[in-house]
């Protein structure tokens, strides 16, 4: 990405410097993490918060960045962009002071709550700000991503869908809602499922965020979730199964493979790898973007919450 010398310098806070925070990327190269996104981008001054001071020091050496030692609002009045990476159960709290004094643009990690009060209420609280907010659904920044939305959608719309199968591990809140904004994005319609079957519901990484697998239909047609409990290994792959073709994403979406059926022999058409090596860039350059006026202000947050809603239910 080039800058021009007239672009003007924002002032970004990372609020929790855990996994997705700070962490993930802290001895490699990948950029998976909200502050080494932040760090290199050349139109940020980076700021970051954790209530783990030891934490907040060996982050702020790493990247040069500067630590805040207190959340007020008047502090957080300074930022231009803020990125909340505390545990879900925090979101609220902070989306709450950032929304009331209308920060620019801010990105939250998903989901956006356990709770469907709090989702009802923080709902309210957007409709009377400025903000805008990102929910960091990575995939449909990700320029394969957008590549194959645009250039497949002969597929997407035209083909009649057959059948969709989602396989995961950790959490149906946490991992299947990627899926399910990633199937929102390629379609342009909302998810909504119907004759809805449990087979299997586990707590075992989230108290209060189940592995669970079930049966249903989706856009009138079957869709298969099936949940991998107590799994050591990550899984995340989904199947888009069309009268011609068929859409696989697998490796956490990392890969992705279009396969014509019109054969016997299944030719391979479209093959993608290392599709989000470095997914969080493209996240905050967007979210930077917007406040240098290079692209229009993005928010998917109302879409996020109707489907975090959704989910919800399904769990239930």
């Amino acid at each position: 990405m080039s800058y021009s010398k007239t672009n003007t310098m924002y002032k970004a806070l990372v609020v929790g410097c855990g996994n997705i925070g700070a962490l993930y990327d802290l001895d490699n190269d990948s950029v998976k993490t909200h502050t080494k996104a932040f760090s290199k981008n050349k139109l940020i001054e980076l700021w970051i918060f954790d209530s783990d001071k030891k934490l907040s020091k060996k982050i702020a050496e790493k990247y040069s960045c500067h630590i805040l030692n207190e959340i007020t609002s008047d502090e957080l009045k300074k930022f231009d962009l803020v990125s909340i990476c505390v545990p879900t159960n925090y979101h609220i709290q902070y989306l709450n002071i950032l929304l009331k004094i209308n920060t620019k643009i801010i990105i939250c990690e998903k989901p956006i709550s356990l709770i469907k009060q709090e989702l009802d209420d923080i709902q309210s609280v957007f409709l009377e700000s400025k903000s805008k907010i990102i929910v960091n659904y990575i995939r449909r920044f990700q320029p394969v991503y957008i590549y194959l939305k645009n250039n497949y959608s002969k597929y997407l719309n035209t083909e009649s869908l057959s059948e969709i199968s989602i396989k995961y591990t950790r959490g149906f809140l946490n991992n299947v809602s990627h899926a399910f904004d990633l199937i929102e994005f390629l379609f342009d319609e909302e998810i909504n499922l119907s004759k809805i079957k449990v087979i299997d519901k586990t707590y075992d990484v989230f108290l209060n965020d189940p592995t669970l697998s079930l049966k249903g239909e989706l856009y009138t047609k079957p869709i298969i979730i099936t949940g991998i409990p107590h799994s050591k290994t990550t899984v995340w792959e989904i199947e888009l199964c069309f009268t011609g073709h068929k859409i696989s994403f697998s490796n956490s979406g990392n890969d992705i493979i279009i396969t014509s059926l019109k054969n016997s022999d299944c030719t391979e058409i479209f093959h993608a790898t290392d599709c989000i090596k470095d997914y969080m860039q493209p996240v905050i350059d967007a979210a930077v973007d917007a406040l240098n006026n290079r692209v229009n202000t993005y928010s998917n947050f109302e879409n996020s919450l109707l489907l975090n809603k959704k989910m919800l239910e399904y769990i239930q």
